[in-house]
């Protein structure tokens, strides 16, 4: 295993214990790396709960505020003063934009090319935009040779069909 002792990362997106980025979390703990975890404000309290016997801070961040990202890498600033590794694992997108109606919602999903403007700009805000806008806030307490990681999963395994030809 990789030795991280005196490294530190900074994870966005952990929601419950079975998020991808928690699996990351714990194994950069168990390689001695120092952990914080950037959390929807939902999410604190589970992910409190995940971290009690765990040596990993944790920030609630809505990472569409660059005031609240502000915020967040002053307090890391101020705790580590640099940042080796940063890892985007946060996705979003309400019933609409996923095209389909989850339990409980009578209204029918619409086509994907129906999705709401402003639903698909939200989804998109804080799944992808996201990423630059903590590159950009972190920049300055990134190391010099700093890793930053994004992950994906839905869109690399659906495919949406958007038109239906002959019709």
């Amino acid at each position: 295993m990789i030795d991280n002792t005196g490294k530190n990362a900074l994870l966005f997106g952990v929601r419950n214990d079975s998020s991808i980025v928690w699996a990351i979390a714990l194994k950069l703990i168990e390689s001695n790396c120092k952990v914080a975890l950037s959390v929807d404000h939902d999410n604190v309290a589970v992910v409190q709960t995940m971290v009690k016997d765990l040596a990993i801070e944790v920030f609630a961040c809505d990472i569409r505020k660059d005031d609240e990202v502000k915020e967040l890498f002053d307090a890391i600033g101020q705790k580590w003063q640099q940042i080796d590794y940063m890892l985007h694992g946060v996705a979003y997108g309400n019933h609409k934009v996923m095209c389909t109606s989850p339990p409980g919602v009578k209204e029918a999903p619409p086509e994907f090319i129906d999705i709401p403007f402003d639903d698909f700009m939200d989804s998109f805000n804080i799944s992808a935009f996201s990423l630059m806008r903590i590159c950009k806030m972190g920049r300055s307490l990134l190391t010099e040779q700093a890793s930053i990681l994004t992950l994906t999963y839905h869109a690399s395994q659906k495919v949406f069909i958007v038109c239906r030809y002959g019709n």
